[in-house]
């Protein structure tokens, strides 16, 4: 049995959660809706102001760091007087609470408006609700028990309600609605922590007592949802239980150095807002982890405060690393002799067996693999994109480890000359990385290759050039850094600035460089290519570059991609959906004059029962052909699929549309069926 002082954990939480905070000082984190930034910073916040009644390492830091994120909060302030998600969605009850409790506990002056924001929400004896809604079939805008606890907590400590009205929020709204095992579950959460620290945080300041003890099994738990728990037995003065709890989390977070590994596990869901056929939830992930390292700093400050006797923690070592890479890199070795077919599906077959590890969803938005149909052809195409490294090792090991992988699957492809070189730039990219506790600077890394044509192989690695900036608002440095990187390593020419002020300001400009990445051929040649994403269809951008790039006139010969897209989502939201330009670079020619579209499909359309219809549809507005899809679904009739991504490849003489199919571990397999079996 190992021990450790609490104090220091907490200040290892706190150095990471500080070196995850932009210069303008927001934090962002999750995907739903792009990401969030006044909730995720609002909650880093709280989890900071609370931390300061300890014996902090960095006081110093920590408050200056309050300071930035108060700036940012109060710049970013919707008119209505509360926060939400980000500037783009309506704001929220639990956003503005989250919010106002951080200025409160930090002693920032509360704006005028708050309070009657949260007054309008409900009361305590009705409930409150997450969103004002007028519609009153809209699920968004019902009372429910986590954001009633919130707000009756929040008005509380506001000095807007009384012990006696936390008392009613309890009796009316809450008590009855805990479970047999003592939490309690809530809408916007996939697992029951959150919801029943937000009811035991209500408990604590009205001296209620709930009518069963929990009850919680630390193990094969998540360390968001261990910090959560831990934090309400905490508050409800459980010591034996907080300690128990806080010793499986101690053996989550401690590796073998004695360093915290903090594990994104803060799942989020967003329930459709309205039933329908074409409904559908959704969920994400604190890919960044920041919600998580925020909750275990909340939970091990309240562990301190409560407890000041209780210095250290014994816990179990465990040297284990559980990589996420399980997929067997060696069978890569033989993908280019003849029988490339039976190899390829191999491999697939070897990853669609895999459970479904919810830490996957860290990596590559859980996709251990991906298929592509070439819509325009009857033969399709196979993309194995395998999850690369280990987010249990820390920033500099799991990048190392990355790099080791990628090398080695290289060296048993025999194209590691180009990859060395690459290696350089991304090594370089890497050490002026912001993000280094994100796991996902390295997108995927795996293969294309047809599934009947060896000579059609091409290695692949994609990297996240979102966390480029080292947290500055500055885009247009992104292409600049890499290529720049590309030219001194002698894998590229230099662009002529005619070109760059014609093709890449204009993409700077509407959107942001996302993704950038290399394609290496079974016979050494290469290849870049650069994607940027815009919030929604941008048909000016699109014209300007399909000009510049020679493809105007070959893109009018096809119909509208825009108004096409409706075939596969629905009219009302086609012009919101994330959109997508990316173009090639050849290392000798520059720009290539070639530019794909991309639309990434929402999970409530492809999960339609309807949905092989509209792609057929789509598939004849388009010159289409569906029988790709259909025999690409007899290749594994075991497996079920989710359409995730369609684009549209513009050339000097064709264009290519590319439906793009991961594994479905959700759905029905019924959905996904041929035509003749729906």
């Amino acid at each position: 049995m190992e021990t450790i002082k609490i104090q220091e954990l907490l200040d290892q939480a706190i150095e990471i959660l500080l070196d995850l905070q932009h210069v303008n000082g927001r934090w962002i984190d999750f995907t739903i809706h792009d990401y969030s930034d006044q909730w995720v910073s609002g909650y880093a916040g709280l989890a900071l102001a609370e931390s300061l009644d300890t014996s902090l390492q960095n006081c110093v830091a920590v408050t200056n760091s309050m300071d930035k994120a108060y700036n940012f909060l109060l710049s970013a302030r919707h008119t209505c007087g509360g926060w939400g998600y980000n500037a783009k969605v309506q704001p929220d009850a639990d956003s503005t609470c989250v919010v106002a409790r951080f200025f409160h506990q930090s002693g920032y002056d509360i704006p005028k408006g708050v309070v009657g924001f949260l007054k309008r929400h409900g009361t305590p004896a009705a409930g409150y609700k997450t969103y004002l809604r007028d519609d009153p079939n809209d699920r968004w805008a019902m009372v429910v028990p986590e954001i009633t606890a919130a707000v009756s907590t929040t008005l509380f400590d506001l000095d807007v309600l009384s012990e006696q009205d936390l008392m009613v929020s309890w009796s009316k709204c809450l008590e009855w609605r805990q479970r047999k095992q003592g939490d309690w579950s809530g809408f916007w959460w996939t697992e029951n922590g959150y919801p029943t620290l937000s009811v035991c945080e209500l408990l604590s300041r009205c001296g209620g007592h709930a009518r069963r003890s929990i009850h919680y099994d630390c193990i094969d738990k998540e360390q968001f949802d261990m910090a959560c728990f831990l934090h309400a037995a905490t508050l409800l003065g459980e010591q034996d239980k907080a300690i128990d709890i806080l010793s499986h989390l101690a053996k989550s977070l401690i590796d073998i150095n004695r360093e915290i590994v903090i594990r994104p596990s803060a799942y989020l869901q967003a329930p459709a807002n309205k039933r329908s056929q074409l409904s559908c939830d959704e969920y994400a992930l604190d890919n960044h982890g920041v919600f998580t390292l925020a909750q275990i700093i909340r939970s091990l400050s309240a562990f301190i405060k409560k407890f000041p006797n209780k210095e250290y923690v014994g816990f179990k070592l465990n040297p284990e690393i559980s990589t996420l890479n399980t997929h067997n890199h060696n069978i890569l070795e033989n993908i280019k002799n003849q029988d490339v077919r039976r190899n390829v599906q191999s491999v697939a077959h070897d990853a669609l067996s895999l459970n479904r590890d919810p830490l996957r969803s860290v990596l590559a938005d859980g996709i251990p693999l991906e298929f592509s149909v070439r819509l325009n052809s009857s033969k399709p195409s196979l993309r194995f994109a395998c999850e690369i490294g280990d987010i249990k090792l820390r920033a500099l090991s799991r990048f190392q480890a990355q790099q080791n992988q990628m090398k080695e699957c290289a060296n048993f492809l025999n194209i590691k000359n180009i990859w060395e070189k690459f290696e350089l730039v991304t090594s370089n990219l890497e050490a002026g990385c912001k993000y280094v506790h994100d796991p996902r600077f390295l997108s995927w890394g795996g293969f294309e290759t047809a599934l009947d044509n060896a000579d059609d192989f091409k290695f692949k690695a994609y990297y996240n050039a979102a966390l480029l900036d080292m947290g500055l608002e500055n885009t247009a440095q992104r292409f600049k850094t890499i290529f720049n990187l590309l030219v001194a390593n002698d894998l590229c020419k230099p662009i002529d600035n005619y070109l760059i002020n014609k093709v890449i300001n204009p993409l700077n400009k509407h959107g942001f460089l996302q993704e950038f990445g290399i394609g290496i051929r079974a016979d050494e040649k290469y290849g870049f290519k650069f994607y940027w994403e815009f919030d929604g269809w941008n048909d000016s951008a699109l014209q300007q570059i399909l000009e510049i790039l020679h493809l105007g006139d070959v893109f009018k010969k096809c119909k509208s991609f825009s108004s096409e897209a409706v075939s596969l989502v629905s009219c009302c939201e086609v012009d919101n959906l994330p959109f997508g330009l990316a173009i090639r670079v050849d290392p000798q020619k520059g720009f290539v004059d070639e530019l794909t579209v991309a639309y990434k499909l929402p999970d409530r359309s492809i999960q339609a029962s309807d949905f092989y219809n509209r792609l057929n549809n789509f598939c004849n507005h388009r010159y289409g052909n569906i029988t790709a899809y259909d025999s690409f679904l007899k290749i594994y009739p075991d497996n079920a699929f989710a359409p995730s991504l369609i684009t549209t490849t513009v050339k000097e003489n064709k264009i290519i549309d590319t439906l793009y199919l991961r594994p479905d571990f959700c759905s029905a397999k019924a959905m996904y069926k041929e035509k003749s079996q729906i």
